[in-house]
């Protein structure tokens, strides 16, 4: 089984943002979420909250300052789960330049790397590897395309599902009901860890039926 751990911003904007949010998650069922208290410096002319982007996410400043973890605190809490661990995401050049911002304003060093390739690069391998055919690999993206709800978390944890069902399709004879079955495990660990975590507003309702999908 493929070891990977995947993580995911949600940002202030495409173009000189700041991140609002983090996801990670690994192989071995390990999530990590938190909103993010913007630093006082992202708050000036200097830094974009977008509109539009504010309504795919759906957070406001007003409840990131409230509920959000400091800079400080989330790289500390990353380094203390994740140490050592090499990060990889969907959007390499663009998560990296939101972890290198998050990191700045911490005032310290990331104990973890990341990785420069693409998640979609590593399941284009892994699909290759065990041969998946067209209509499989149609269907796994459809299923992971399910879980981007523009929650960083369930952003994140999409990725490992997929690698997880191809390896499940490939191991129980090429059947793709072993991938739904993947699928359906992780959007239950995501909604549980959410609820738990009380981070879900009536804007992220769809997360509490991703368990039910």
């Amino acid at each position: 089984m493929i070891r990977i751990v995947a993580f995911d911003f949600e940002a202030s904007a495409l173009a000189h943002g700041f991140p609002v949010s983090i996801g990670v998650a690994k192989s071995d069922g390990t999530m990590y979420h938190a909103l993010i208290k913007p630093d006082d410096e992202w708050l000036t002319p200097e830094y974009t909250w977008d509109p539009v982007a504010a309504t795919m996410h759906g957070y406001s400043v007003e409840r990131l300052r409230a509920e959000g973890l400091t800079p400080a605190q989330v790289i500390d809490e990353l380094n203390g789960m994740f140490a050592g661990e090499a990060f990889a995401s969907d959007a390499p050049a663009a998560d990296f330049a939101w972890l290198r911002t998050l990191v700045d304003a911490a005032d310290a060093e990331a104990r973890f790397d990341v990785r420069r390739v693409g998640l979609d690069a590593v399941q284009t391998m892994i699909e290759d590897e065990v041969a998946m055919h067209g209509d499989a690999r149609r269907e796994i993206s459809r299923l992971r395309g399910q879980m981007h709800t523009h929650n960083a978390l369930s952003d994140a944890a999409s990725w490992i599902a997929a690698l997880e069902a191809i390896e499940a399709w490939s191991a129980e004879g090429k059947d793709l009901r072993a991938s739904v079955r993947v699928f359906q495990k992780w959007k239950e660990h995501v909604a549980t860890h959410l609820v738990g975590q009380r981070v879900l507003t009536q804007y992220d309702a769809a997360l509490r039926d991703l368990s039910k999908r």
